[in-house]
Formats: structure tokens, sequence, C-alpha cells
């Protein structure tokens, strides 16, 4: 196995006899005081590959992060699409939550924003976006009624806007417009009021 640069200048390849290649971070090959082309025995390989993934899942994390507020277990599913190890990932993900860098509350909060941005869903149609998304039921409840405090009649307006976009045809044809929003979680009883 050797040991060659990588176009970035923070990681080197390493190249196994049987051509695979994983990346390392630059300081972890200068450590071993390994240049391009020195070999490497299999126990310093092992090691190499492990802290290589940390390390990368690590800063993939950090970069998703970055973007916007993730749950767990969408980090885990990004991540493992980009082939980390579940014990890479699980590491990770335990010590960015230790850190609060990441927080399933904290995207609860930012999901119910940002519903409401785009115009407002009904509470079950949130509770089932967040559920999807890996959050449990308690931190989806907690992070609904927060906004809904600080926000009153936000889920009246956002019955109001499900009924503005619903189709003309499906307005003025009161069953119809009843299925269409109970479908998407408002309650019968606003429903029926809606459409006396």
């Amino acid at each position: 196995m050797r040991v060659r640069p990588h176009r970035n200048l923070g990681a080197g390849v390493v190249v196994s006899c049987d051509a695979r290649e994983f990346r390392i971070a630059r300081d972890a090959w200068e450590d071993l005081g390994a240049t391009p082309g020195d070999p490497i025995d299999q126990g310093t390989l092992v090691a190499l590959q492990a802290d290589a993934e940390e390390r990368f899942c690590r800063a993939d994390s950090i970069a998703l992060l970055a973007r916007r507020e993730h749950s767990r277990k969408e980090l885990d599913r990004k991540l493992t699409r980009r082939g980390y190890s579940t014990r890479a990932i699980a590491g990770v993900l335990d010590g960015l939550s230790s850190r609060d860098l990441q927080s399933d509350q904290r995207f609860a909060e930012a999901f119910v924003r940002s519903r409401f941005r785009r115009g407002g869903e009904s509470r079950l149609a949130l509770i089932n976006g967040l559920s999807a998304r890996g959050i449990d039921d308690r931190l989806a409840f907690e992070a609904i009624d927060s906004y809904e405090r600080e926000n009153p009649g936000c889920f009246t307006v956002a019955l109001d806007r499900a009924v503005k976009r619903l189709p003309e045809q499906t307005k003025h044809d009161r069953s119809r417009a009843i299925r269409a929003l109970t479908r998407r979680g408002f309650p019968m009883r606003d429903v029926m009021n809606r459409f006396p």
C-alpha cells in the first residue's frame, strides 16, 4: 500500500495493492512521516481508514448542518448514501449532538417555521412530516405548540390559504372541497365551519 497526494491540498490518498483507494487527511499521513510512494503496513492502514472515515464524515456532517438544520435521521440517511459506515456515522452524530451542533429540537422548530412561511399546513401534516424525518412525537408537539403560542390563529390562516389554493371546480363543490382539505389533515370540524 502506498500514499499519493490528492488534488485537495488538505488530503492524501492511500492506494492498496489491489488498486483500491481511500482519502486520508494530510496531517494524518504527515504524522506517519510518510511521503508519496512510501509503503504502509496493514495495521497502520486500518487505523488510517478509521481515522479518515471519521474525519471526512464529520466534515460532511458539518457542511450539511451549515446549510440548514437537519434531524439526526436525515443526516444519517445522507451520510449513509455517501458511503460512510454505520459505526462512523453514529460516533460523529453522537459527538455533534453532545456539542449541540445537531439538535432534533432545533430542527423541529425550524421545520415548523419553514412550513408556515410557505403558507402553512395542518397540525397532522406537520406531525407526519416531522415523524418522517425521525422526530419523536413529544418534540413534534412541543415545536408545533410553541409556534402556535407565538402565532395565535396560525392554523386558521393555514386553512384559509389551503382553501384559496384549491382548484376553482373544487371550491364550488362542497363535498370535494371538504374531502380535499381533510385529506391534507385539517380537522373536519374546522373544514365544515369553513363550508357550512
